[in-house]
């Protein structure tokens, strides 16, 4: 097994959050091959994670970013999808029965969803640039029935899903990324650019009743709500360098779960809410830890 030492510095007070470092375990190292890595995800009923990583072996996906899933009893890795175009942004909804990803071809990114239970599948086309199709930043409801996304240029949008008639809503404001669904499906976070940098927002599933939950000088993204919903992982620099960090709900008690003067980032949550999972950059390689969660 192997692992890394944060620096030993006790605990550090953020003047403009009084973030502090938890005191918790050491991180766990759970790869160790450094393939560029990113946008984990915890399948639910299953004690996988699924993430975007750069294809190792020859062939026609050389390179390519790819779906792949790791079993957490065995850590063996192997890819989700045998075939098709390169894939990235792997979500899932809370039961684990409906997914989606972006498929990429080219500069086109269409958003392929699946019913594995009903062994249904659809496929989004969202219009962007020049009439190219663009969509990314997918997130699920619990039940699968909705699906939230982002458009090229920024522009957060729900829509049903599984009716003929279904129609985009907007939500939000131009400069919107990275929405996550809550648990329950009745609020996401989100991160925003509309105050000059990347901010922490939630708002409730139709769009109202937005909440801007962080106000640092760096960007704060790629936040996901705990199992429970009570808390909120999320990827900040406001230190000078990338590190995963952990809230309340509601924007209070800030805490910093990693420190390493490497990038550490795209964070998710065990099952059971007591661990976090995420890409750490070591010299260049990309790999996978597990950390506690810090009180």
């Amino acid at each position: 097994m192997i692992c890394f030492r944060p620096h030993a510095h006790g605990i550090v007070i953020f003047s403009a959050l009084l973030a502090h470092v938890s005191s918790a375990a050491e991180p766990v190292q759970l790869t160790n091959d450094g393939y560029f890595r990113r946008d984990l995800v915890c399948w639910p009923g299953k004690n996988e994670l699924v993430f975007s990583q750069s294809t190792p072996t020859k062939g026609p996906f050389e390179g390519r970013l790819r779906l792949m899933r790791m079993n957490l009893d065995d850590r063996k890795v192997e890819m989700l999808h045998k075939d098709g175009e390169a894939e990235r942004e792997f979500a899932v909804s809370g039961d684990g029965k409906v997914i989606a990803y972006g498929s990429f071809r080219n500069i086109t990114s269409n958003i392929v969803v699946k019913d594995l239970v009903n062994n249904k599948t659809t496929t989004l086309k969202p219009a962007g640039h020049n009439g190219d199709w663009f969509g990314h930043r997918a997130t699920l409801s619990p039940k699968g029935d909705r699906i939230v996304y982002v458009k090229l240029g920024g522009k957060m949008v729900a829509r049903d899903l599984w009716k003929d008639d279904a129609k985009d809503l907007v939500l939000g404001t131009v400069g919107d990324e990275f929405p996550n669904f809550s648990p329950d499906g009745k609020r996401i976070v989100f991160s925003s650019r509309r105050d000059g940098d990347y901010e922490i927002y939630v708002m409730n599933a139709d769009g109202t009743g937005e909440t801007r939950l962080t106000k640092s000088p760096g960007l704060d993204v790629n936040a996901r709500f705990s199992p429970d919903g009570r808390q909120i992982a999320f990827t900040s620099n406001r230190n000078g360098n990338y590190e995963i960090y952990v809230m309340n709900a509601d924007g209070t008690n800030v805490r910093r779960a990693t420190n390493h003067p490497e990038r550490d980032d795209f964070p998710c949550w065990s099952s059971d809410g007591k661990h976090l999972y995420f890409v750490g950059e070591r010299k260049g390689k990309f790999d996978i830890y597990q950390i506690e969660v810090p009180k």
